[in-house]
């Protein structure tokens, strides 16, 4: 039965019951639902903020001159959370953005800002579940070097609505919800090789981080959980080997593959459920593969397509697809 956290067996001991402890499972739906709530913040927003890095490619195609576009994607998760327990979350959502290119340095910088909406899903399949509406706002910048460097930045405004439901022990469902309100930004830098036969490789290095205020948490069976910032700082080093191809009428097609390695940093991340402590970080590493394409599809047209996996002690992305296209001014 749920207990608070945590959740008990009767045992019988002559005349007498007694509650102890479960030594598996033994924390709470009502508790697994808010700790992972709380500890899915940050993966939100790295799956949001991927769309935009991972459109890089499009911007390289010498015609364009800023424009519009527009990003749907779906990613799955895997998160160990703070119980021990792995709980799954799905994501979805569209980002939608526009720039302007301008001579910068002997090369091209893009200025523009980007929308971004997502919903996700968790549900640990064990009776703890939960959804997260993300809003976020902001303002990117690239620069693109005439040797092929590059810098790519990224700052967002966030709002979280999430909602926590558990089903306990005895059947009965209870459920909360919360706000929470945020910034994160990102830099990257990198530089692409031409090679011969038109292959090309491009190594970067990225630093990330997000920090969402902190929060409290009620679910309407007295459940309590009172959350201090939810920070993330992530850095990733990694590569990408492709090949442009020239298509009729002047297109170029760009497939490529890609290897990375992330590291999240933060250690602490303090939450206090029913007065008792936890620590919802999600500190270590994991590698991720990926491949996708980037298009010229016309004079006006540009598309592209990409695919990430990705995996770690903490963490697994068994899949995270995002495609789009851009109408260039």
């Amino acid at each position: 039965m749920d207990l608070g956290v945590y959740r008990y067996r009767l045992q019988r001991d002559g005349f007498n019951w007694n509650l102890v402890p479960l030594t598996t499972g033994r924390y709470s739906a009502s508790a697994t639902s808010v700790l992972n709530l709380i500890s899915a913040s940050p993966v939100v927003w790295y799956g949001q903020e991927r769309t935009l890095r991972s459109r890089l490619g499009e911007l390289r195609f010498d015609r364009d001159r800023g424009g519009a576009w527009v990003r749907p994607y779906a990613g799955d998760y895997r998160i160990l959370g703070v119980t021990g327990a792995a709980f799954q979350q799905r994501q979805s959502g569209i980002a939608l953005g526009a720039d302007q290119a301008l001579p910068l340095g002997g090369g091209k910088a893009y200025v523009g800002g980007v929308f971004n909406y997502s919903h996700a899903e968790l549900d640990d399949h064990a009776g703890a579940s939960g959804a997260v509406d993300a809003y976020s706002v902001g303002l990117y910048g690239v620069w693109l070097a005439q040797n092929g460097a590059y810098l790519h930045g990224l700052a967002s405004l966030n709002r979280y609505q999430n909602q926590g439901q558990a089903t306990m022990s005895n059947g009965v469902r209870a459920k909360g919800s919360y706000r929470q309100n945020g910034v994160g930004a990102s830099l990257e830098a990198g530089r692409r090789f031409v090679l011969p036969r038109d292959w090309f490789v491009q190594p970067y290095a990225q630093l990330a981080g997000v920090r969402m205020n902190g929060a409290t948490v009620a679910l309407d069976n007295g459940m309590l959980a009172q959350a201090d910032h939810a920070d993330s700082i992530q850095g990733s080093v990694g590569a990408s080997l492709g090949r442009g191809m020239h298509v009729a009428k002047g297109g170029v097609v760009e497939p490529y593959v890609r290897l990375a390695v992330t590291h999240e940093f933060v250690k602490n991340n303090s939450v206090r459920v029913n007065g008792l402590p936890f620590d919802a970080n999600l500190n270590g590493s994991r590698v991720e593969i990926g491949a996708g394409v980037s298009a010229e599809i016309g004079k006006r047209l540009s598309g592209h397509l990409d695919y990430a996996y990705a995996k770690g002690p903490r963490l697994e992305k068994p899949f995270m697809l995002d495609a789009g296209i851009r109408y260039q001014w």
